[in-house]
């Protein structure tokens, strides 16, 4: 476990992960994309990249969504 983060968002994204397997669907993880083995980003460009344990702030949403938007299928 990181330090200080609980093991409960992991375990979440295990099951979610799961029932996805075998589906059609694009799936992508904020942990992924926010978190490493040393910790998760918490500032982008000097802004604050979260305000709680569980939201993101523009600069946040900003990260995800550029992540998502490359992963996404083009047809």
């Amino acid at each position: 476990m990181q330090s200080g983060l609980s093991e409960r968002p992991r375990e979440v994204e295990a099951r979610l992960r799961s029932v996805l397997s075998g589906l059609d669907v694009v799936y992508v993880s904020a942990l992924d994309v926010l978190c490493d083995g040393r910790g998760c980003l918490t500032t982008r460009d000097g802004q604050p990249t979260t305000w709680d344990a569980r939201h993101l702030t523009e600069a946040g949403s900003l990260v995800l969504a550029g992540v998502i938007l490359r992963r996404l299928p083009i047809h």
